[in-house]
C-alpha cells in the first residue's frame, strides 16, 4: 500500500508540473495519465481527482492534518476501484428503477435543486457526479449478488437480532471535543488565555499540544460517556457548543 501511495503522489506532481511548461519545449502532458497499473488494473488520474472532489466537504482545516486525510482517501479510492473492477467483471446491469430508489433512500437524488450549487463548490460536473454514484450502486449490486443468503432472509434475521439485542443499539450521550494537553498548569492557563483572546484553538493545539492527536488540531471526534476519563466528562459534557472549558487536571 505504501508503495502505491508513493507512485500516486509522484505521478500526480509530475503531471501538475508539466502542465505549466511551454508547448514548444515539450509535448503536451496527458490530461488523464495512468497512476496505477498492474497486470489486472489500469487506473487514471481523473478517477482519483473525482473521488477526492466528491469528499472535499471532509477536508481538514489544519494543513498538517491534510496529508493523513489524503492518504486515507487514496486508500478508500483504491478499495473503491478494486470493488468496481470486480463488479464490472460480473457484467451486471443497473436496473434504473432500483437506482432511482437507491438515490432517494440515501438522499443523493439527482433532481435535488441544491445539487448544482453543491457540485459547483466541489468543482464537479453533474456527469462526473452521476458516474461516481452509479459506480457505488454497481458495487452494491455486486455485493448483493455474491451473498449466499437471500436478502429477504437476511432482513428477517437482522430484525430478529435487533429485537433480541435492542439494548446493544442504545447510544449514550456523546459530544465532539478538542483538547490541548500540556505538562504544567501555567502553560495551560497561558494557552487558554490566548484562545479567549481570539487565537484558533486547532492551530495552538497543533503547535503546542503534547497529545498524539495534535496533528488533527486536538480533535477527539465524538466521545460518549464512559469512554473518556471522568475529569474530561466533568469538564466537557456540561459545555454548550463553541464554548471553552476551564483548565483541568
Amino acid at each position: 500500500m505504501k508503495r502505491q501511495l508513493a507512485i500516486l503522489m509522484m505521478v500526480s506532481l509530475t503531471w501538475a508540473c508539466q502542465s505549466g511548461t511551454r508547448a514548444a519545449a515539450v509535448a503536451p502532458a496527458d490530461p488523464n495519465p495512468i497512476i496505477v497499473q498492474t497486470k489486472d488494473h489500469t487506473w487514471r488520474f481523473q478517477s482519483l481527482e473525482r473521488f477526492l472532489r466528491v469528499n472535499l466537504d471532509t477536508l481538514p482545516e489544519a494543513k498538517s492534518a491534510r496529508q493523513a486525510w489524503l492518504e486515507q482517501k487514496i486508500s478508500l479510492w483504491i478499495d473503491h476501484q478494486l470493488l468496481l473492477s470486480a463488479a464490472q467483471q460480473a457484467h451486471l446491469e443497473i436496473p434504473e428503477a432500483d437506482y432511482v430508489e437507491w438515490t432517494h433512500l440515501f438522499n443523493i437524488d439527482p433532481s435535488n435543486p441544491h445539487l448544482e450549487d453543491a457540485l459547483e463548490k466541489k468543482g464537479l460536473t453533474e456527469d462526473a457526479w452521476n458516474r461516481y454514484q452509479r459506480e457505488k450502486f454497481l458495487i452494491v449490486l455486486w455485493e448483493q449478488s455474491i451473498w449466499s443468503i437471500p436478502a429477504a432472509q437476511l432482513d428477517r434475521e437482522a430484525q430478529t437480532y435487533y429485537s433480541d439485542h435492542s439494548q446493544d443499539f442504545v447510544q449514550p450521550q456523546a459530544v465532539r471535543i478538542r483538547h490541548l494537553v500540556t505538562n504544567t498548569p501555567e502553560k495551560a492557563a497561558a494557552w487558554r488565555k490566548r484562545i479567549v483572546a481570539g487565537e484558533v484553538f486547532a492551530k495552538l493545539a497543533i503547535d503546542h499540544s503534547q497529545s498524539p492527536d495534535r496533528l488533527a488540531g486536538g480533535d477527539l471526534g465524538f466521545v460518549a460517556t464512559g469512554q473518556v476519563p471522568e475529569a474530561i466528562e466533568r469538564a466537557c459534557f456540561p459545555l454548550t457548543i463553541g464554548t471553552l472549558s476551564p483548565v483541568f487536571k
